[in-house]
């Protein structure tokens, strides 16, 4: 089987760091699996990436993509095409069509909402993009019952797999009981979607001298969560990391991982967290509260925007260390539910079931 997968980019999370991940597993599954990267020269150290190497005019990409793939259909027939993200979705489904053989088409739906959801015309611009596609992948159930809400045609098209980690790269000793100020620790990129300012918020109303936060990743929001940082008079307790592309070394240096999004398709920082035995205080939306679960097993969930519950979670993690130990070991077997090998065996099966 012969499957390419079509990505904007390879740096960045979410599914830029999944999706090699899932190609090496293919790989060594015997998949002769490719990734097509259209804005960045990054292969992240594996082999049969295919990268523009420089941004084109956006008129121009699909028809580089057809070039492309006219190329690798040279050495045998392309089985599946597989979009990621919105522009590869787009061009994507142009591109197929210079092929001598139609590969099957298949996307993968990352969230439970998106810009298009909240502007006139934008199920209309859906309806366009997802049009011609065999499969729509869902990370989670909860985004695909928000897809099938949004699009109920798309409905006999979609198919779950969860997102997944490699959870042994992030797993460090035993999980151990440690005094002192607790280590918070969120990852992201700084925007109005992420919520940091009801983490800050509610770290703000707990002793100071009891707590440190950092926060991992960059973006728009960060001068206003600085200036927010400032004004409650927790500088000394805030770290801004910026963008860091190896956040391993941040997990092991911390105790309670806060994931305060105000929605989520999945949430693969959170499973990174667990796998690290961190336990997980987080938002009470779709996709999250999937990962987390309502068992209290290996976190807390919280309404997203409430400040006093963060806080009263956050006090109970101080002053109930054996709690969030408990918590912490019970994240770290949960995140084994979420291994890579487990995603991209799902991807697999909902291959093979369109080429059988």
């Amino acid at each position: 089987m012969k499957v390419v997968h079509i990505i904007n980019r390879l740096i960045g999370g979410g599914a830029e760091v999944m999706i090699p991940q899932i190609h090496r597993q293919h790989l060594a599954d015997g998949i002769d699996s490719w990734i097509l990267s259209m804005e960045s020269g990054d292969d992240r150290g594996t082999e049969k990436v295919v990268s523009f190497g420089k941004r084109y005019p956006r008129w121009q990409e699909p028809f580089r993509l057809r070039k492309v793939l006219r190329q690798m259909e040279e050495s045998g027939s392309i089985d599946v095409v597989h979009t990621h993200l919105t522009q590869s979705q787009l061009f994507g489904k142009y591109a197929i069509r210079g092929l001598k053989k139609k590969p099957f088409l298949v996307t993968t739906e990352h969230d439970t909402s998106n810009r298009r959801r909240h502007i006139p015309g934008g199920r209309v611009f859906d309806r366009f993009l997802y049009e011609g596609y065999d499969r729509i992948i869902c990370i989670s159930e909860g985004v695909r019952d928000s897809m099938e809400e949004w699009l109920p045609k798309t409905r006999s098209l979609l198919r779950v797999a969860s997102n997944g980690v490699d959870v042994d790269a992030f797993m460090r000793g035993e999980v151990e009981r440690r005094d002192g100020p607790l280590r918070f620790l969120s990852v992201g990129r700084l925007t109005e979607k992420k919520n940091f300012t009801t983490a800050i918020r509610a770290l703000a109303a707990v002793e100071p001298a009891d707590w440190t936060y950092t926060l991992v990743g960059d973006g728009e929001q960060r001068p206003e969560l600085e200036s927010l940082v400032d004004r409650l008079g927790v500088r000394e307790n805030v770290h801004f990391a910026g963008y860091v592309s190896d956040v391993s070394s941040f997990y092991a240096k911390s105790d309670v991982f806060l994931f305060p999004s105000l929605w989520e398709g999945f949430g693969l920082v959170a499973v990174e967290a667990m796998a690290a035995g961190l336990p997980v205080l987080a938002s009470d939306v779709p996709g999250l509260s999937e990962v987390i679960a309502r068992d209290g097993v290996s976190g807390i969930l919280l309404p997203s925007t409430e400040v006093d519950q963060w806080a009263g979670a956050i006090r109970k993690c101080l002053s109930d260390r054996d709690l969030t130990l408990r918590m912490g070991k019970g994240a770290r077997e949960r995140s084994r539910n979420y291994s890579i090998q487990k995603t991209a065996d799902r991807y697999r099966e909902v291959y093979a079931e369109m080429c059988r």
